[in-house]
């Protein structure tokens, strides 16, 4: 008797842990200053926690990795661009040359860059995240959302300035993606890099 207790006792606890969902959040170099403001709201949402939160030294080879090694390619992002552009034919070599051209202004934008990076837990908190985070244009986000609330950029506006869009945060599309980009950050070989506290202070100080 006393055995079958305590099984049906491990049994609850690991359905308990297995539950507890992670995401992850990156804190885009547009952000500077509304980070505490974002991370009230979004733990306004209840039910979720910050249970890592730390600042990261960037690489190119990071950022690469990020946005391409989660099972989407370059295609991907060049079908994508053209998707808002009526006035770009959809061909191979469209899809390569705007593909590759994304790639290049997030790597000019996030790379070299000191960013926060914040993991939640807690149940379905990738939905609840990415619905408060919302669409990935500012302008027409919903105005309850972070981007629509903070952000002011529009897919018009970074074409005219030659960019990617300005959208305040990268949070994860799946728990699986969460997992992937987690490990890619914080422990592997292209991430998980702190900077010294001679590098925060002159970050915030903006001591040359």
């Amino acid at each position: 008797m006393w055995y079958i207790v305590h099984m049906l006792s491990l049994l609850f606890f690991w359905k308990e842990f297995k539950m507890q969902e992670r995401t992850f959040l990156v804190f885009k170099p547009d952000s500077a200053g509304l980070e505490k403001l974002i991370l009230n709201e979004l733990l306004l949402l209840g039910g979720i926690s910050i249970i890592n939160k730390q600042y990261i030294a960037t690489s190119t080879a990071l950022i690469v990795r990020h946005y391409t090694d989660g099972g989407q390619d370059i295609d991907h992002y060049g079908k994508k661009y053209i998707s808002h552009h009526d006035d770009i034919e959809l061909t191979s070599q469209n899809i390569k040359k705007y593909g590759d051209l994304v790639i290049s202004n997030l790597c000019e934008y996030m790379a070299e860059k000191i960013l926060l990076t914040t993991i939640f837990e807690g149940e379905n908190v990738v939905n609840k995240i990415r619905s408060k985070v919302g669409s990935t244009e500012p302008v027409s986000a919903p105005e309850n959302t972070i981007r629509g609330k903070y952000g002011k950029d529009s897919y018009l506006l970074a074409d005219a300035q030659g960019r990617n869009i300005l959208n305040l945060v990268h949070c994860s599309d799946s728990p699986k993606e969460a997992e992937r980009e987690i490990y890619l950050w914080h422990y592997s070989e292209f991430g998980g890099v702190v900077p010294s506290p001679k590098e925060l202070i002159k970050m915030f100080f903006h001591f040359d």
